[in-house]
């Protein structure tokens, strides 16, 4: 049976690409915000976004690792 070593990569790269696009959307709220609250609001979270985005990036390279390795259960 052949296993797919790539099919375990898709997974935690959307979840970086919707990321990307969350943080670029918290961002132009907060920039095309006139109120302070709504431009707080959205700050922290596309800060949030972040943190989640660095911590995806993490586990996609040890991921990436793992593979390399020849290990594929993930």
């Amino acid at each position: 049976m052949r296993q797919n070593r790539f099919g375990a990569l898709v997974w935690p790269v959307a979840l970086i690409c919707f990321d990307i696009y969350m943080i670029y959307v918290a961002f132009n709220k907060a920039l095309g915000s006139s109120t302070c609250e709504v431009r707080i609001m959205a700050g922290i979270g596309g800060l949030m976004v972040i943190v989640f985005l660095v911590s995806e990036v993490y586990d996609l390279i040890k991921k990436i690792k793992i593979l390399k390795k020849g290990n594929i259960t993930i």
